[in-house]
């Protein structure tokens, strides 16, 4: 009997709570409308509009009414790029001064300042009159260094005949050597002979001179025709000329100046990047670059070309290459440049906007959208970058719309409406 006392205890318990319940939910959902009603009766009537207002919000806030517009954004999973901020200066590769390496006079001028040439394109002109006549000279020493040489070759030839030739006495030697009638010793004290005997005869004596004098006269024409070229002064590659410093008719020594040649398509930006930031970029990452003296140009797109193996001691920078295309030829030598650098790559992360996350109570707190409410979730973060943060722990997967804007103020299982 005592048991079915219990139990009929526990069942009026439940009926009371129940109905307890329902008389709290229908007075939940009626008390915006008579506190509405009460509150705008007893106000100013200036006043009636604010208040209004004021209890719509609270009646949105609760879920009644017309939905919060708000703005969401998907949770996804892939990778989390970390960047880094830096600051960089445009530097050309190929740039040059172009000098006379030769002294003269300079009869012509080919170009002006900011031209464009190209590489083999002549550039200044000296008085090569000179050079013609040196050129003329070697000519006429080679030509009888070679009459010597051969008339010593046809003497030697009419010596051999009357005697026997040195190197047919040479061949003797080689094949008793290979016949073992002779070792290697005595082949190399009688090949020895031989050639000193040759050299106090004359014969051999006169056929090294010969043959060094043609060889000198060789080399000095060789000289003239080149000192002959370089009076005419050309582009060692591509570029524009600039700070033309020579006029006509001037007279030049050997390494003067005439101008500057840069080459304002192979160009790349020398960037400082913190050492404490450097430690995740590595060669080929993608760079975004701005340059500010072109306010109307986009950012530029590059990449790492090579990352210094050493800190700059003054300043904790570490130097980064940065290659990138200068298709309209905009970008000059010595720009200041910004970039933005892919440093560490995260993958298979799943991550949601940054301004998805709201701060509650020291606790992280993420809108997750659910049949039109949005559900307040608890979650904690891991790595970021400057859009989005990663969440290791929540109740949010992959696919999940998160609320991104006009959520700061917005109460658990709001009604809402996405409007972007």
């Amino acid at each position: 009997m005592k048991f079915d006392d219990r139990i009929l205890r526990v069942f009026l318990g439940l009926a009371i709570v129940v109905t307890a319940f329902g008389f709290w939910t229908d007075w939940r959902f009626s008390w915006v409308s008579r506190a509405k009603d009460a509150n705008l009766e007893s106000q100013p009537e200036g006043d009636q509009d604010r208040v209004k207002d004021a209890l719509d919000s609270v009646e949105k806030n609760m879920g009644q009414g017309a939905p919060i517009p708000v703005e969401a954004s998907e949770a996804v999973k892939g990778s989390l790029i970390q960047r880094v901020s830096a600051q960089g200066r445009v530097f050309a590769y190929k740039q040059t001064d172009l000098v006379c390496e030769l002294s003269g006079r300079l009869i012509s001028i080919a170009v002006k300042d900011g031209q464009m040439v190209k590489k083999g394109e002549v550039i200044a002109q000296i008085d090569d009159r000179e050079y013609q006549l040196n050129l003329q000279e070697a000519e006429a020493k080679y030509l009888a260094a070679l009459a010597d040489y051969v008339t010593f070759d046809q003497a030697m030839k009419a010596e051999a005949q009357n005697q026997k030739d040195p190197n047919q006495k040479i061949e003797e030697l080689k094949a008793q050597l290979a016949s073992g009638k002779i070792t290697k010793e005595d082949f190399r004290q009688q090949s020895f002979m031989l050639e000193l005997e040759q050299v106090r005869s004359g014969s051999k004596r006169t056929e090294v001179i010969a043959a060094r004098t043609l060889d000198q006269a060789k080399t000095a024409l060789e000289r003239a025709k080149i000192n002959l070229e370089k009076c005419t002064i050309r582009a060692p590659f591509n570029g524009v000329v600039f700070d033309l410093g020579v006029a006509e008719g001037q007279l030049l020594g050997a390494s003067t100046k005439l101008a500057r040649l840069v080459n304002t398509q192979d160009i790349v930006v020398k960037a400082k990047v913190l050492e404490s930031e450097v430690g995740g970029i590595v060669v080929g990452r993608p760079v975004s670059i701005k340059f500010p003296a072109l306010a109307d140009m986009d950012r530029v797109g590059g990449t790492v070309e090579a990352v210094s193996p050493f800190v700059n001691e003054a300043d904790k920078t570490v130097d980064c290459i940065i290659r990138f295309t200068n298709r309209e030829e905009r970008i000059k030598p010595g720009m200041f440049a910004e970039l933005v650098i892919d440093s560490k790559v995260f993958e298979d992360v799943l991550m949601v906007p940054k301004t998805a996350i709201l701060p509650r109570d020291n606790r992280k707190v993420v809108f997750k959208i659910k049949d039109q409410h949005a559900l307040w979730e608890y979650v904690e973060t891991g790595v970021e970058n400057d859009k989005f943060v990663q969440i290791t722990k929540g109740e949010i997967q992959p696919g999940d719309m998160v609320l991104t804007n006009n959520h700061f103020t917005m109460g658990h299982d709001t009604l809402v409406e996405i409007v972007q």
